[in-house]
């Protein structure tokens, strides 16, 4: 049996329900010289309720006939930013939620087991996974995501100022930026984000609290781009990140002339 046909999800023959954030995905194979297609989708669900939600739940996936959930070993950054992205959403600052239980008398069924995504897929169908069906997970090991929009994210200048640290909101907290590599380009789009002019940016570095967490590490802007998370960056996470104990970046904006 030879897979003859493998459209990318939310793109070529796929649909995508801007309304219900659904994503579907055909798969078609050659049998006995008769194709036969299985849809796939994604959905997220209340782990409550098990209905159906927009921006926050349990990852379910349907595979002809029936919707199973993914297993949350391996569940990560990578991961989640997978599915945000194949349901219409922001392809970073994902939320992994993990160790969901199965409902009473709900039974115990996994579709996905394993998935290692590196981030970069348009579907979480390409991701590498142990097989269809194929798991060893328990009834509290169920994957989820938190995704984001860009109405989920903000950003200011401690105290409200023209200089100072720039800190972001995605979605649930303010955090600061990493200093690392972070360069006049940098501040340009921070301060043209802020409705500041681009001109004369400048940078800076600014003393940071033992407990600082950070959203972005090795921002690398051109200098052109109207937000910064439009430049390439090493994440939206502060977990194993290399930035300056202490520091946290920061700008000097002009008012537009």
């Amino acid at each position: 049996m030879s897979d003859i046909s493998h459209t990318q999800a939310c793109m070529g023959h796929s649909k995508v329900d801007k309304t219900a954030k659904k994503c579907d995905l055909k798969h078609s194979w050659l049998i006995s010289g008769v194709i036969t297609y299985i849809e796939l989708r994604i959905r997220l669900v209340d782990p409550e309720s098990g209905q159906e939600t927009l921006k926050s739940g349990l990852v379910e996936v349907l595979r002809d006939p029936e919707w199973r959930s993914v297993c949350d070993d391996y569940w990560t950054y990578e991961d989640a930013n997978v599915v945000c992205r194949q349901l219409g959403f922001l392809g970073f600052g994902a939320e992994t939620i993990r160790r969901l239980p199965f409902r009473k008398n709900e039974p115990r069924r996994y579709w996905l087991d394993d998935v290692k995504c590196n981030g970069d897929e348009s579907s979480l169908f390409d991701c590498p996974h142990r097989g269809w069906g194929v798991h060893n997970c328990g009834r509290r090991e169920r994957a989820g995501v938190k995704c984001l929009n860009e109405s989920d994210i903000d950003i200011h200048i401690v105290n409200g100022d023209m200089s100072g640290a720039v800190e972001l909101w995605m979605g649930n907290e303010w955090r600061s930026l990493c200093c690392n590599h972070w360069t006049s380009q940098d501040a340009r789009v921070a301060c043209r984000q802020l409705g500041h002019s681009a001109d004369g940016a400048m940078t800076m570095e600014v003393k940071a609290e033992n407990d600082a967490k950070y959203w972005m590490d090795h921002v690398n802007c051109d200098g052109d781009e109207e937000y910064l998370f439009a430049c390439t960056h090493l994440g939206f996470t502060d977990e194993d990140n290399e930035c300056k104990k202490g520091v946290r970046a920061g700008v000097t904006c002009l008012a537009e002339p």
